[in-house]
């Protein structure tokens, strides 16, 4: 059955099995044409992929699996309360904002409709 929005025009779904039919279809449907059949015969076609075939030995082999690359897993956890003293107004803006999370340094950027570090750190010290 093809998508309901697309019943006009589609005519196989998106499952495996009716997509390989609609490979299937296309495929005789352009082989069908007169002008199509002897595109990929002949013996100058056999000669061209045999000489293609001897530059690039292997072509056809799947590449060795490379080893996969380690990522540690972060664990999510919440953000401990931090309490602005002297020593913390003196951070650098950056080391500040990388303390919260970046969803709500977005967040709050957004709601303030204003992507300045400036005013996001002071309206994410006000709350």
């Amino acid at each position: 059955m093809p998508e309901r929005r697309n019943w006009w025009h589609q005519k196989f779904c998106l499952k495996p099995e009716c997509r390989q039919a609609s490979k299937a279809h296309s495929q005789r449907k352009w082989l069908s044409k007169p002008e199509n059949c002897e595109v990929f015969g002949g013996w100058a076609n056999v000669e061209r992929v045999r000489q293609w075939r001897a530059k690039h030995p292997g072509y056809w082999r799947r590449p060795a699996k490379s080893p996969r690359t380690l990522q540690e897993v972060v664990p999510a956890q919440a953000a401990a309360k931090q309490a602005l003293t002297e020593t913390t107004a003196r951070i650098p803006l950056q080391d500040v904002l990388a303390s919260q999370a970046p969803l709500l340094v977005g967040l709050i950027a957004h709601l303030i409709d204003s992507p300045l570090q400036e005013n996001v750190e002071k309206a994410a010290l006000a709350c």
